[in-house]
C-alpha cells in the first residue's frame, strides 16, 4: 500500500521551504476544511523557519544560538508537514492521485531498505551519573549497524571542530560518553554507519558537563 513519501531528513532547509510553501498552498486551498487548516498550518511552520533561516545566515556572531533556532523550527516544520500528509491521506484515502496533486511525493512499495542509513534523529544529553561523563541516547536508525560519537566543544557549524567521543562507536542507539572537560559546554552528534557508508549526522546537541 503506497504513502506519501516525506524525505525530510534528507532534505535542505531550502528544499524545505520551497516544499512547504508549494504544499501548503495547495492544501490551503483544497476543498476540505481540515486539510485547509493543515495546509494554513504548514504555511505558518514554513514562514518561521523561513525567518529563522534568514536570520542564520544574516547574523555572524551569534552562529550557534542562530543555529539552534533553525533546528528547533525545522523539528516543527517537519512535523507539521507529516501532520499535513497524514491529514491528506485521513481524508483521501488511497487517492495517490489526489495527494500528488497537493504536491506530495509517493513512497516505493518495497518493504526493506538497502544502502546508506538514514539521518539520526531526537538526539538527547543527559549528565551522566559519572563525573565527566554524559549519557547519549536517539532514535535506532533502520539498516544501522553501529553509530558513530562526535564530540565538538568550540563551533559546532566547523566541521573540522568535530572529533571522535570516548567511545568512538556503540551499535545501541544510546551510549554512556566518558573523559569529557567540566564546566565546558560540549555539542554531541551521532551517524548511523554499515556497510554501505555513513549516513548523515544528527543535529548537533549540547550539554554543559558538570
Amino acid at each position: 500500500m503506497k504513502k506519501i513519501k516525506y524525505n525530510l531528513q534528507n532534505k535542505s532547509v531550502e528544499q524545505k521551504l520551497t516544499d512547504g510553501d508549494v504544499i501548503g498552498l495547495k492544501l490551503a486551498n483544497d476543498a476540505n476544511a481540515e486539510v485547509q487548516q493543515a495546509g494554513q498550518n504548514l504555511l505558518q511552520k514554513t514562514n518561521d523557519l523561513k525567518l529563522a533561516h534568514e536570520l542564520q545566515i544574516k547574523t555572524q556572531k551569534d552562529a550557534v544560538t542562530a543555529t539552534e533556532d533553525v533546528h528547533t523550527k525545522e523539528t516543527n516544520y517537519n512535523e507539521m508537514m507529516t501532520a499535513a500528509g497524514n491529514k491528506a491521506m485521513e481524508k483521501y484515502p488511497k487517492d495517490t492521485e489526489k495527494w500528488l496533486s497537493l504536491g506530495f511525493v509517493l513512497s516505493a512499495d518495497k518493504t526493506t531498505s538497502t544502502g546508506k542509513p538514514g539521518k539520526c534523529l531526537n538526539l538527547a544529553v543527559t549528565t551522566g551519573d559519572l563525573h565527566c561523563c554524559a549519557d547519549l541516547g536517539w532514535d535506532k536508525v533502520l539498516n544501522a549497524k553501529n553509530y558513530l560519537l562526535d564530540m565538538n566543544e568550540i563551533d559546532p557549524t566547523v566541521e573540522a571542530n568535530w572529533k571522535p567521543c570516548e567511545p568512538k562507536t556503540c551499535t545501541k542507539s544510546s551510549a554512556t560518553i566518558i573523559n569529557l572537560t567540566s564546566g565546558k559546554r560540549t555539542y554531541f552528534r551521532v551517524t548511523a554507519s554499515n556497510a554501505s557508508g555513513n549516513g548523515v549526522p544528527s543535529e548537533p546537541v549540547s550539554k554543559m558537563i558538570p
